[in-house]
């Protein structure tokens, strides 16, 4: 007798079950687990079969694939399993796992392949990668022209992460120029991409009747160069240098005031400090030719002549200021940062109108150091690819300041500091010339 205990009493129905389904030839039975969620769906050789009581009869004999699924968990692995004779089969217990998050992958520039462990995704950013559990999760991103990013980031509490990165451009080395005013980013430094302007060789009427002028007469200069676009900046000092900039200065109601912004012109910097004593291979221009020279780049970086420097100021135009138009106070004050405009400090590189060539801030904002020593007149000096003499007091500066009242910024206009002298009012401009000369 078993009596009338209830769990023998299911016990033989679902035995009985099993009898049926050897009566009726699939003599098999998949037994599931006695926690088995009600809303999971079994599919045996990919067709959905419902369990009755835990068990799901009339399997075939042989191997079987069984896949399993729940809404709002993963998919477990698929399994095979061996059905044979009248032993039900006894389903694995099943680990049921919420799904992971999304992780977002952004780069600018977009279009970036996305690889990860050695491999690629197949997708490119911006990127979805879902069901991610929590961990660090690492990226490589490679696009064409620009250098390989590591990026990656660390998914938690199955929160989505989205991962933006900016992509590094490969080194640009400079090359020749076709047309005045092209306008082209190269590397002086590894970390420090810089605009340039393009300056073809070429004749033009050099000095005239301004502050510190020559007398008028025709130059020429036979071979091109770039010019940077803007007067050096203090946060391009900072990257070049790896200095930080703690104390700059502007004059304002006759007083000395600490300025400091990375928009602004580089100033405080003496010639020798931007040259050193063996120029262009000491101080700033010697880091950067390092660096260009390491790269086999036949360029050099170099402060202008005054020739060039007066060339590219005039950007073609024949009178005292860089403009095709009329010399109206309004239109000096478009293109310059003067003692009129000023409120006794500079401005930021680039907040003026360019000249035809496209170089901003060469009338006003500060001086830029050349590199001539100065000499009062052009006695001596040739009409060709002139420089000053060899020896001197001081050196070169053009272009004028904050400080300077309009006749002093002017085209031919001309002055001069001592080499080691750092001033508030003097900056000074790259340029990337040929080597050997």
């Amino acid at each position: 007798r078993l009596g009338n205990d209830p769990a023998v009493s299911v016990g033989l129905r679902e035995v009985a079950l099993e009898r049926v389904a050897v009566l009726e030839g699939a003599p098999c039975v998949l037994r599931l687990p006695d926690d088995w969620p009600s809303a999971a769906l079994v599919r045996i050789d990919g067709v959905i079969r419902t369990p009755r009581g835990h068990r799901i009869a009339g399997v075939l004999a042989g191997n079987r694939r069984i896949e399993l699924s729940r809404e709002g968990y993963r998919a477990p692995p698929a399994l095979e399993l061996e059905f044979k004779g009248l032993e039900p089969v006894l389903l694995p217990a099943v680990d049921w796992q919420l799904p992971g998050t999304t992780v977002t992958v952004r780069s600018e520039p977009p279009g970036a392949a996305v690889w990860q462990d050695g491999n690629d995704s197949g997708k490119t950013t911006p990127a979805v990668f879902e069901d991610i559990d929590d961990g660090r999760i690492a990226f490589v991103l490679k696009r064409a022209g620009h250098q390989d990013t590591p990026v990656g980031g660390t998914v938690a509490g199955r929160r989505p992460l989205v991962i933006q990165a900016t992509l590094a451009e490969l080194p640009k080395l400079p090359e020749a120029g076709e047309v005045a005013g092209e306008r082209r980013e190269f590397n002086v430094t590894g970390d420090l991409r810089v605009p340039f302007r393009w300056i073809p060789p070429g004749t033009f009427r050099m000095g005239g009747a301004a502050a510190g002028e020559m007398p008028l007469r025709e130059v020429t200069l036979t071979q091109g160069f770039w010019m940077a676009e803007t007067e050096f900046t203090q946060q391009q000092w900072e990257v070049a240098t790896g200095e930080r900039v703690v104390l700059l200065f502007s004059i304002a109601d006759g007083r000395v005031r600490p300025v400091q912004d990375p928009a602004h012109p580089m100033v405080m910097a003496s010639w020798t400090r931007v040259c050193g004593e063996r120029p262009p291979n000491g101080g700033l221009l010697g880091n950067l030719n390092t660096y260009l020279r390491q790269q086999k780049s036949p360029w050099i970086a170099d402060l202008p002549t005054e020739a060039q420097w007066e060339y590219a100021c005039r950007a073609g135009t024949t009178g005292n200021f860089a403009t095709t138009g009329r010399l109206s106070p309004q239109a000096f004050d478009r293109l310059a940062v003067h003692s009129g405009n000023s409120g006794g400090t500079s401005a930021a590189v680039a907040s003026r109108e360019p000249n035809p060539w496209g170089l901003h801030d060469m009338h006003g904002n500060v001086y830029e150091w050349c590199r001539d020593w100065h000499q009062e007149t052009d006695g001596g000096l040739p009409a060709v690819d002139p420089v000053g003499p060899p020896t001197g007091w001081k050196r070169v500066i053009r272009g004028g300041s904050f400080a300077s009242p309009v006749r002093q910024c002017l085209s031919p206009s001309r002055a001069a500091s001592f080499e080691v002298a750092s001033s508030p009012l003097v900056g000074f401009r790259l340029i990337l010339r040929p080597g050997g000369s």
